[in-house]
């Protein structure tokens, strides 16, 4: 397939009055030496003027860290921002470095992640023969992915591959990688690895303001209106 996906597509788009309409973008990367893995996600709900962040990190077969920023409120234009600039909502960046080449992955705080995602191959366009997946508007690209973490004052490196997505329009996968956190009824739920699992954040409610939040542990719903961060216990080297 010939791509049709253009280094201005890498931008957000004018949204339209569809329900749903949003703008996303995932990556995920895979850690082929040091048994890690994790995803990140910014996705943009324009007639909300809300915007939602969510990055969760595994490693040794346990989750080591999830990071939520749900419901923050998109301030000015959201048209103006530039990607070369950095998306940033929360404490979570992703700055495009070289449009369909190159972007850059952040997470700032006293839990860090930095890494560089590069393409390996073109970005396959869902949409060109006209099939809709998860949204109106859908590209998927492979590349590698090499940086660092620091989570709970333990540095790692990474390096191994990824693929990022990039999706606009009336999304319809509420609970695919790219929709994951983009609807208020589809909070994803793990079962706890212990008996006595640390206490978990309030889950969503419409009552709830904005919140974002960084957790240690297992929550039963990090889908919350506050920032969440959240470490697991230290693990042995």
């Amino acid at each position: 397939m010939v791509t049709v996906i253009a280094a201005a597509d890498e931008e957000l788009h004018a949204p339209a009055a569809a329900a749903h309409w949003q703008e996303s973008y995932y990556f995920n990367w895979v850690d082929v030496g040091g048994d890690a893995l994790g995803f990140a996600r910014l996705g943009y709900r324009f007639a909300e003027r809300q915007a939602d962040a969510v990055v969760i990190t595994m490693r040794g077969g346990r989750r080591e860290l999830v990071y939520g920023a749900v419901d923050q409120p998109i301030v000015g234009d959201p048209l103006a921002l530039r990607c070369a600039d950095g998306l940033t909502v929360g404490r979570l960046t992703f700055r495009c470095d070289e449009p369909l080449r190159q972007w850059r992955i952040t997470l700032s705080g006293r839990n860090e992640i930095d890494l560089t995602w590069t393409a390996l191959a073109p970005a396959f366009d869902f949409g060109h023969n006209g099939t809709e997946v998860i949204a109106q508007r859908h590209f998927e690209h492979p590349g590698a992915v090499a940086g660092r973490s620091v989570i709970r004052g333990r540095h790692q490196q990474i390096s191994g591959f990824g693929t990022r997505d990039k999706s606009w329009g009336p999304e319809t996968g509420a609970t695919s990688p790219a929709g994951i956190g983009s609807r208020r009824n589809s909070a994803p739920t793990w079962p706890s690895p212990s008996p006595r699992p640390l206490p978990t954040p309030s889950p969503f409610s419409p009552a709830s303001s904005a919140v974002t939040a960084d957790h240690a542990g297992s929550p039963a719903s990090i889908w919350v209106t506050s920032p969440v961060e959240r470490t697991a216990p230290a693990m042995p080297s």
